[in-house]
């Protein structure tokens, strides 16, 4: 590329030669040769920048630089869609089921309320809690339960919400309820 530079302000200094040595014979002045490099010699000369930039140059460059920003496009998530909407999409690609939590054309169906009506804790494996007057044991899990471990004073679960879509982590002692919708812990069954 710079030796091509080179080739044509070598080519372009022949060539004002040329008009000025014309310019010169018709005014009566001796002509004075320009000696001519070939290309074999432009191509030995070394690719160094021929001109040095000027300290305004090189602030304007620098302004410059913050107009093109250097954009990763791969690290960017979507240019239409939201954090949370792109979230959606990759879920629903995945085969989960996916819907906006606020979305005012949802049914209400399936308790609201998880209460915990009792715990009979045995050891690890050999327990028995009632969650919604429905006894569950560690052989018979329903599907809203993601994971639950249960203690002699307490349970600990993740619930998961088909309404909204989410998945509630939840601690509960004997005759306590959480509240779905509220997010709230309330005493009694």
């Amino acid at each position: 590329m710079i030796r091509a530079l080179m080739f044509l302000m070598i080519f372009s200094a022949s060539l004002a030669a040329w008009f000025s040595a014309s310019a010169q014979e018709s005014a009566g002045v001796d002509i004075i040769e320009i000696p001519k490099i070939s290309e074999s010699e432009v191509a030995a000369l070394p690719d160094a920048p021929l001109v040095t930039e000027t300290p305004m140059e090189r602030e304007i460059n620098e302004r410059l630089e913050y107009l093109k920003p250097n954009v990763d496009v791969n690290l960017m998530s979507s240019l239409f869609f939201t954090d949370w909407e792109h979230d959606l999409i990759l879920d629903a690609r995945r085969g989960l089921v996916t819907r906006l939590g606020n979305d005012a054309s949802m049914a209400l169906d399936g308790p609201r309320d998880i209460a915990l009506g009792g715990i009979v804790y045995v050891s690890k494996n050999d327990w028995t809690v009632w969650l919604n007057n429905v006894r569950i044991t560690p052989d018979a899990i329903p599907s809203e339960i993601m994971d639950i471990r249960v203690f002699k004073e307490h349970i600990d679960l993740e619930w998961f919400d088909a309404t909204t879509n989410q998945i509630f982590p939840i601690r509960l002692r004997a005759h306590q309820r959480f509240n779905l919708d509220t997010r709230i812990f309330l005493p009694g069954v």
